[in-house]
């Protein structure tokens, strides 16, 4: 019973968001909120609500790393081919390539690609199963920050059957 998509792992190419007024060899973190649809055969999307945190490094104004973990503050429930199904998120895990282009001092435009990990679990009745879902990661968003230190990030990340929606706070260390 496969399922999800997101987080763990490397890959890609192109920007990390909330880092574009750093000097190379900054730092960064975020810490936000994260509303997840997934794709499910036969059924409704599922849709869970996470808590994100992702550390960064920026190697130069353009161009970074980045690792994320999300962890699920809910679970679904989905109706597939006619069985009431409860779906959790366990956990996403990802690792991104990320390049950012600064529009002005505060504001700056990002992209990532990667590799993502995700452990879901369902249950219907007494049955109970795992699934782990992996695979290219790719998105784009935007960062405002507010002094050299703090912002506000906002991003869409697409993996595999998944669409991630994630506002988190930035903390430039």
């Amino acid at each position: 019973m496969k399922k999800l998509f997101v987080s763990t792992v490397v890959a890609g190419l192109l920007v990390s968001g909330a880092a574009f007024a750093q000097d190379a060899g900054a730092v960064y973190g975020n810490l936000g909120y994260t509303h997840t649809t997934v794709d499910v055969t036969g059924g409704k999307d599922a849709t869970f609500k996470g808590l994100t945190g992702r550390l960064g490094y920026q190697f130069s104004e353009n161009f970074g790393v980045e690792g994320e973990a999300t962890f699920s503050i809910d679970d679904d429930k989905v109706n597939i081919s006619g069985t009431q199904v409860a779906v959790k998120l366990k956990n996403q895990f990802a690792a991104y390539l990320t390049g950012t282009l600064p529009v002005s001092e505060q504001f700056g435009l990002h992209a990532r690609l990667g590799y993502a990990y995700s452990k879901l679990e369902g249950k219907a009745g007494n049955v109970k199963a795992d699934a782990d879902a992996k695979g290219f990661a790719y998105g784009v968003g935007a960062s405002y920050m507010f002094d050299d230190k703090n912002g506000l990030r906002g991003d869409y990340t697409r993996v595999e059957d998944s669409n991630n929606w994630t506002v988190a706070y930035v903390r430039k260390f």
